[in-house]
């Protein structure tokens, strides 16, 4: 089976495991390691030989069976048997052209601005992405509680449309668990005003009918990155 060297982009909770995606070193673009089933990976698959969990912006080497697009996710590879590898911690320099050249910057998410797309639309045309990176505007941080559940969303700007997305995160849902109910600006937090974040942007498995978007990972950058990354057309 290949290795592929990919720059981790998610960690996100999926049921009771994680659902990890990343991009391809080679220019191959994004891939989605799954296990049989619902694809669910479990603590065992994403934990690395030092112990530590596959996290956001690492560089690691996994190994992959064979493609297996479903209708809402193309990205989809089975996973190997093969223990995961922390090639770099974070990921080399290089790896910021391979985000760059990857990067939402118009248009509406996946194709719509709708914050949740009817699975009888990718049961007709199959999505073409469920993956995205971006460097939105007019970040805000949104805490809810409803009963027992706790919320944490995001709400931002990308291409002219503003979103407002469930957070799946696991380190980042840690960080607004302290935020009480409402929307929240970075200082909430303890960042800058004026703080930029990268964003990994997926549809969700389809749930009463509907495939969400979510926002599967924070990584907040400097600005000289948000530059790197965005050139010269701002964001």
């Amino acid at each position: 089976m290949p290795v592929v060297e990919i720059i981790c982009l998610a960690n996100s909770l999926k049921h009771q495991g994680r659902c990890v995606a990343g991009l391809r070193m080679d220019g191959g673009g994004w891939i989605r390691p799954v296990s049989p089933g619902d694809g669910t990976l479990w603590q065992h698959q994403y934990t690395l030989p030092d112990g530590s969990e596959a996290r956001p912006l690492d560089l690691l080497r996994v190994e992959v069976g064979r493609a297996r697009p479903v209708a809402h996710q193309p990205e989809n590879w089975t996973l190997g048997d093969r223990p995961w590898e922390l090639a770099g911690r974070p990921t080399p320099a290089a790896a910021d052209e391979v985000m760059a050249a990857n990067l939402v910057r118009d248009g509406a998410l996946f194709g719509d601005s709708r914050s949740r797309i009817p699975f009888t639309e990718f049961a007709r045309r199959p999505a073409p992405a469920s993956l995205a990176l971006a460097v939105p505007a007019n970040i805000r941080w949104v805490a809810r509680t409803t009963g027992d559940a706790r919320q944490a969303r995001t709400q931002f700007t990308l291409g002219g449309n503003d979103y407002d997305l469930s957070v799946t995160d696991p380190l980042w849902r840690q960080r607004m668990e302290r935020l009480p109910d409402g929307s929240h600006s970075w200082k909430a937090l303890g960042f800058p005003e004026q703080q930029r974040a990268m964003l990994t942007l997926s549809l969700g498995e389809p749930y009463e009918g509907h495939c969400y978007k979510l926002v599967a990972a924070v990584m907040p950058i400097n600005e000289e990155l948000a530059v790197r990354l965005l050139g010269n057309r701002g964001g």
